[in-house]
């Protein structure tokens, strides 16, 4: 089947409705997950910023689970050894065991999820954010 500009359009937009009907929550999520430090103040200290970065330092102790929250970009650094479970707004997880202590990454933005400690020990990371 040939589609000419204008059915195709309407085909999109038919699919990006039936998207956001069948996972209401996730859209709601998704637009509305404060940053980190606001949801889970309890496991992420903003240590230091100024008008434009913020560095953040997060604690999860075993078996603990944040609150739906976002991030901009960041730069991460592990601290100690991690084992994490992140949720995702449709339901869905990914668990990331044996994370090294001294492993570092940029990630991108994330408009909503949760973090939990899969592991045995405390898990420490630094955020770096720009505001």
């Amino acid at each position: 089947m040939v589609l000419n500009k204008k059915q195709a359009l309407r085909l999109c937009a038919a699919l990006i409705a039936i998207g956001v009907l069948a996972v209401p929550g996730a859209a709601v999520a998704q637009k509305t997950a404060p940053p980190s430090f606001v949801a889970s103040p309890h496991v992420y200290l903003v240590s230091a910023q100024n008008k434009d970065y913020r560095i953040i330092r997060a604690f999860w102790e075993p078996g603990q689970r944040d609150k739906w929250h976002s991030h901009p970009e960041k730069g991460v650094f592990f601290m100690t050894n991690c084992s994490l479970r992140i949720y995702h707004p449709d339901g869905t997880h990914e668990d990331h065991y044996g994370i090294p202590a001294g492993y570092s990454m940029v990630q991108p933005p994330v408009a909503s999820h949760e973090v939990e400690n899969i592991g045995p020990k405390i898990c420490k990371l630094v955020m770096f954010e720009p505001k």
